[in-house]
């Protein structure tokens, strides 16, 4: 023989895990999405960074290719740079660690783009009359 009561404690138990797992399913959803959104924005800030490292090292590989007699003197000049959109540069020239040697430095910086983080990336390299220091 069953009581009324047992049957009512079923059906309130029933509905409070139909909320909890509702509960959870919205938590999990919103995680999934919160990350989503960051992965993309991480991505983009890396091809960013990208593009702008290979502007770096394409300008170092420039100038050495132009020798060490064609490096300008010591001192900061401006570079010219196509993309990202907004990205400025920079090249460092300073004696190097040795004489007879210069360090040549090239920066890019890039503005926030949307939602996304500001940023700059450099490379440096030691040059010699005798080619590159290794």
């Amino acid at each position: 023989m069953t009581h009324p009561w047992a049957a009512t404690e079923r059906r309130g138990a029933s509905l409070i895990s139909a909320v909890v797992a509702l509960g959870l399913t919205v938590v999990c959803l919103t995680l999934v999405v919160h990350a989503a959104v960051q992965g993309q924005r991480f991505a983009a800030a890396q091809a960013c960074r990208a593009e702008a490292f290979a502007m770096c090292q394409g300008r170092l590989e420039a100038l050495q290719a132009g020798g060490y007699a064609a490096l300008p003197a010591p001192g900061t000049y401006p570079v010219a740079l196509t993309a990202p959109a907004g990205a400025s540069g920079e090249m460092l020239v300073a004696a190097g660690p040795v004489p007879g040697a210069k360090t040549v430095t090239v920066r890019v910086f890039w503005p926030a783009a949307g939602d996304g983080p500001a940023g700059q990336t450099e490379l440096s390299r030691v040059m010699t009359a005798r080619g590159p220091a290794r």
